[in-house]
């Protein structure tokens, strides 16, 4: 169990210091989910798994949680496994991609702009 310094330090590195004395129903959707990666962070695990972490948030919030996510990777060397659906997430901060279709495994790539281009164009939803 990690103690106060341990909560108090990944709220640092995720900046929520400032609102330490709000409740959880409190804090606002991106603010909730910049909560969700630090409590990924407690116990400094070598694998973290973020599910859709940019859902519902506005464009802002969300490259200011895909900034957090990248900083947190490269300063722990722990490996991300994040699902979304958020393409342009994926392009910022991914190495590998891994695409699941109907429950397997569609495709599996370390893509280069123009293949990741590609497999946005394949798997794209039109709505």
């Amino acid at each position: 169990m990690p103690g106060r310094v341990g909560v108090e330090r990944v709220l640092g590195r995720v900046a929520l210091s400032a609102v330490t004395d709000r409740r959880t129903n409190a804090l606002s959707g991106g603010m909730r989910r910049l909560l969700g990666v630090a409590q990924t962070m407690l116990g400094d695990p070598p694998v973290r798994v973020l599910d859709d972490p940019a859902s519902g948030l506005d464009p802002g919030m969300s490259r200011y949680l895909g900034t957090v996510v990248e900083r947190l990777t490269a300063d722990s060397g722990a490996a991300v496994l994040l699902s979304t659906h958020d393409l342009q997430l994926v392009d910022r901060i991914v190495d590998t991609v891994v695409v699941v279709a109907h429950g397997k495994v569609d495709d599996d790539r370390l893509p280069a702009w123009s293949e990741f281009q590609e497999l946005a164009g394949k798997y794209e939803t039109e709505w």
